[in-house]
């Protein structure tokens, strides 16, 4: 499995989720988009690229405080 990449040293190249580590030791999956106004030009008022995450009640929001990421793991191959 890949190292924890810092956020300092450099972002994802393409838009997509990944385990990541925020500021307060905890360890969540975020989407990372180039552009967050195409996630959704409602929520986000910039073409900067971010974090997010989304949630059913308040949509969209930035996720600020992330310090490492790493892409997420293969999925476990099933039985056959």
């Amino acid at each position: 499995m890949p190292e924890w990449i810092s956020v300092k040293d450099r972002l994802p190249k393409k838009n997509d989720r990944y385990l990541c580590v925020l500021e307060n030791c905890v360890i969540t999956i975020c989407s990372f988009a180039r552009n967050l106004k195409k996630v959704d030009k409602y929520d986000f008022n910039s073409n900067k690229s971010g974090w997010y995450d989304y949630d059913s009640e308040w949509g969209h929001y930035e996720i600020s405080n992330v310090t490492h990421w790493k892409p997420l793991p293969e999925l476990p191959k099933g039985e056959e």
